[in-house]
């Protein structure tokens, strides 16, 4: 019985330091304007969002929940995220959906620019990354690697 107790606690407590915890956000621009990134990609769940606009054209990749009956999953491509802030080793790579060697894009940052502070419930900050993927202004093309300024945050 006390053992039984144990692991229920044990699982209540390790399940409960994640509750409320959010997306990781990015809000990143090249040096020309001409490209930017936003993205909401998972810090402790699989729902993301990431728009890439290049020249006002826009490439959307998501996976969300319906917010009203029946909570449908909407979805058109897949995450993974690897690396932390805190260890300034930070990537994510979107593939297409039930296919993770069909990549559309690519997120690395450049390790050296990561910038990351704690705050009240969470980090900030800042950092350079390199983008390629899938070109919006021509889907059957790759674009040439490109690298962006981007703020981040991740809150609890």
């Amino acid at each position: 019985m006390n053992r039984f107790l144990a692991m229920a606690l044990t699982t209540l407590f390790t399940t409960s330091a994640f509750a409320g915890a959010t997306n990781a956000i990015f809000e990143c621009v090249s040096g020309s304007g001409r490209t930017t990134l936003t993205a909401s990609v998972p810090g402790d769940f699989a729902e993301h969002s990431v728009t890439l606009t290049i020249d006002g054209k826009v490439a959307e990749y998501f996976d969300t929940i319906e917010q009203t009956p029946p909570y449908l999953s909407i979805r058109n491509s897949d995450v993974a995220v690897t690396g932390d802030m805190q260890k300034k080793d930070y990537s994510f790579l979107i593939t297409q959906q039930e296919s993770p060697s069909a990549v559309l894009l690519s997120f690395t940052a450049i390790p050296k620019s990561i910038k990351v502070k704690s705050v009240s419930g969470g980090e900030r900050g800042s950092l350079r990354a390199i983008i390629q993927g899938v070109d919006p202004r021509d889907k059957s093309l790759v674009t040439k690697p490109i690298e962006v300024k981007c703020t981040y945050e991740y809150t609890i």
